[in-house]
């Protein structure tokens, strides 16, 4: 790149609006390129801050009133703060837009996406009658992770930080019967999944070792075991509602004991 074609040289005492032809220059001494290297930009920034500087001590035109008022009490000045003060660094003007259209793309991205997994979530429920999505569920795996990082932005934000969850994303989960607590979300997944059982086989007497879905059998045998401790006064996560829900599809307690295999809610309860 012949660098000679881009200094500015002082333009002695011309006026500022009578600045002379530049000397003309051939086509073949120009060499156009689509990069520019570090090197040659930062020439070409100090040539423009150079031709500005003499541009303007020479014509002896004043500054802008507010970059007068900001070096007035001082000797001198340079170009490079003038072109800072007076907003025309075109390279930070480039990044600022560019990473204002990035950050605007972005959110919008988001945005998509989160409406996406809604209208997934609504579909769902339409579908099973609840929101409660397995966390491996292999039609929609997305999903499920989704609802996941819904529950975790739900708890940050009520814990008073950052969060993507904003007013009107909570209300509308809320609306379709989205459950918050991962807990109470687990023990729904699985009492959804007893009933199914139920409807197939007419009963909830699960085999202590059921391969087809292994941790619903396991679940069924912690049900039972919060039950008893529920029953002596003990610390346990069974509640009177939940037992309530059980005993309504006729879950067996005591599935060793065949008189005593199910139990009223009533009877539970006293």
């Amino acid at each position: 790149m012949n660098r000679e074609i881009l200094i500015m040289h002082p333009l002695g005492h011309h006026h500022i609006n009578d600045v002379p032809e530049p000397t003309p220059i051939a086509v073949h001494d120009i060499q156009i390129v689509d990069r520019v290297g570090l090197a040659d930009a930062r020439f070409v920034r100090d040539s423009l801050e150079s031709g500005i500087l003499a541009l303007l001590k020479s014509s002896g035109s004043q500054l802008p009133s507010k970059i007068h008022q900001k070096f007035q009490h001082e000797e001198s000045y340079d170009a490079l703060t003038i072109l800072k003060h007076q907003s025309i660094n075109e390279e930070l003007c480039y990044k600022s837009d560019s990473e204002a259209s990035s950050q605007a793309s972005t959110s919008k991205s988001h945005s998509e996406k989160w409406n996406q997994r809604f209208q997934d979530l609504a579909k769902f429920r339409s579908k099973h009658g609840h929101c409660l999505v397995p966390l491996d569920w292999p039609e929609n795996p997305a999903l499920a992770h989704w609802i996941k990082h819904q529950r975790g932005q739900h708890k940050a934000k009520h814990n008073g930080q950052h969060s993507t969850l904003t007013d009107a994303r909570e209300k509308a989960l809320e609306n379709l019967g989205f459950v918050w607590d991962s807990h109470r979300a687990t023990w729904e997944e699985r009492f959804h999944e007893i009933v199914q059982y139920q409807a197939m086989h007419g009963h909830t007497n699960l085999p202590s070792r059921y391969d087809v879905n292994p941790r619903l059998s396991t679940w069924v045998k912690c049900q039972r075991r919060q039950f008893k401790l529920f029953q002596q006064g003990k610390k346990s996560h069974m509640t009177k509602e939940r037992i309530a829900k059980l005993s309504s599809i006729g879950f067996v307690w005591y599935p060793r004991q065949t008189s005593r295999n199910v139990l009223s809610p009533g009877s539970l309860l006293l």
